[in-house]
């Protein structure tokens, strides 16, 4: 049974930003891309599939009853709403519901022995008593990213939702903020580029062209002359 220190070891703050980003671009009606999601994140699917048995979520995935899948997908519209949300604040709102949510029981508290040093690391691992897994790590490790969620702008890119490497980072990708660059050029260029190269005519116009040498500082004659 694992203990809270070696879960966290295995739950790696890069990892948990590639399950991220993986999660909110799946195409969910896709059941062979929900299979290999599932496959490459084995160890971080979420364990507590009561967080799934609610009224409103799906019994079932791509045709296969997985309930696992159906709490990832129920996690995931929590995980877009904050990945969506406009402040820092709502961010923090929305995942905080889902970890409430995904760690809702009827436990008591657990009462501490003051006799102890430390309190038993694998009582609080056990799963028969706690929702605490791989998957609540990824939740409690997506806060400390949210200043970071990013949805691509470039209204082609085929997964938008992104966590930026740098904080002033706009785009998902060069590819994607090339494009962007030369949309918006063309856009300039329908509205203004027949007024500014009218403009560049005039003003062609009314300055006579002149010869590179004549104004060369290097270029003097002999006596030290322009």
């Amino acid at each position: 049974m694992e203990t809270l220190n070696t879960l966290a070891a295995r739950v790696q703050p890069k990892r948990v930003e590639r399950f991220l980003e993986e999660l909110l671009n799946l195409r969910t009606n896709d059941a062979k891309a929900l299979e290999r999601f599932a496959k490459k994140f084995d160890d971080m699917l979420p364990k507590n599939i009561l967080f799934a048995k609610e009224a409103y979520a799906p019994l079932v995935v791509g045709g296969d009853p997985s309930l696992r899948v159906n709490v990832l997908l129920k996690a995931r519209r929590f995980l877009a709403e904050a990945w969506r949300a406009p402040t820092m604040l709502a961010r923090e709102i929305s995942v905080l519901r889902l970890i409430g949510s995904y760690l809702q029981t009827n436990d008591e508290p657990r009462g501490v022995d003051r006799s102890l040093v430390s309190y038993n690391q694998e009582y609080w691992a056990e799963e028969a008593i706690s929702n605490v897994d791989a998957f609540f790590l990824v939740l409690l490790r997506a806060l400390h990213t949210l200043d970071r969620m990013r949805f691509c702008p470039n209204p082609e890119c085929l997964t938008p939702y992104f966590i930026a490497r740098k904080r002033r980072q706009k785009y998902c990708s060069e590819v994607c903020a090339g494009a962007a660059q030369r949309e918006l050029k063309r856009i300039w260029w329908a509205e203004h580029g027949d007024a500014w190269r009218e403009a560049r005519k005039r003003r062609a116009k009314k300055i006579p062209k002149t010869s590179a040498k004549e104004f060369h500082p290097k270029r003097r004659k002999r006596h030290g002359t322009l």
